[in-house]
Parts: C-alpha cells; structure tokens; sequence
C-alpha cells in the first residue's frame, strides 16, 4: 500500500525536476531543425572559413548515409562528418577546400599539444617524486634530534 502511495509522488517530483530539461531540449532540437540552422554565420561556418553550403553539405550527408546512428562510427559523430564532406570533392568550391598543408599544420600542432602532456605529466611527476624524497630527509633528520 506505501509503493501505491510513494510512486506516483517520485514519479510527479522527477516529473518536475526533468521539465525545464526537457522544454530547453525540445526548442534547442526545433532550432537545429530550422531554416535558422542552415542560415551563414554559425560557428561551424566561420571556423571552416565560411565556405560551407549547409544545404549542400546535408546532402552529402544524406547520399552518404550518416546520420544519428553515425554517432557510434570510429572517433563519433563530429569525426565521420567531417570526414565525409572533406572526402566529397563536390563539397568544397575550389581553393576552399583544406589544403593539405593545413591538415598536416593541425596535426603537427595537435602532436605537439600532446609531446606537451607528456612533458608537463612527467615534470609533475619528477617534482612529486623529489618531495617525497625531501619530507623523508627532513623526517630523518628529526628523528635524528
């Protein structure tokens, strides 16, 4: 009888505590289905040098399958997209698509991020490591008084 009582409330409280969730999903999905999202000027527009037809790169999409399932493709969704339109020679419109000097500058300068991590990772480290060896010299030395 107190399972009666108790789960319509949980279900009305995670019911409550979801809504404004669930609203802001709702009207973020309308926006990215809109004509709004295929206007120019959106991020990933003016991050690609603007030379991006959204319309066009839907329909390589499409021809190509990708989709929501794409998501679970080597290195996710944003990955394969990317990948299919830079494959698409129709896509890009002339000195518009990524030359492969920049390619290789992003990946020169994405190796050198991580040989970065590397170094700081091994530096943290090295400093841990040296004052562990300090706390055991001054512990040492006040057993030693």
């Amino acid at each position: 009888k107190g399972i009666d009582v108790a789960l319509p409330l949980f279900e009305q409280k995670m019911l409550n505590r979801s809504a404004r969730m669930v609203v802001g999903s709702r009207e973020k999905a309308k926006e990215m289905h809109s004509a709004l999202a295929l206007q120019p000027a959106r991020k990933v527009q003016r991050e690609s040098g603007g030379g991006v037809d959204m319309h066009k790169a839907i329909g390589v999409l499409q021809s190509k399958r990708i989709g929501a399932h794409s998501v679970w493709g080597e290195g996710g969704l944003d990955s394969v997209v990317a990948s299919a339109l830079r494959s698409d020679d129709d896509f890009f419109v002339g000195d518009l698509k990524p030359s492969s000097k920049k390619r290789k500058n992003a990946a020169e300068k994405k190796d050198q991020e991580e040989e970065d991590r590397r170094k700081a990772k091994k530096h943290k480290k090295m400093k841990r490591k040296e004052d562990k060896r300090l706390r055991g010299e001054q512990e040492r030395d006040a057993l030693l008084l």
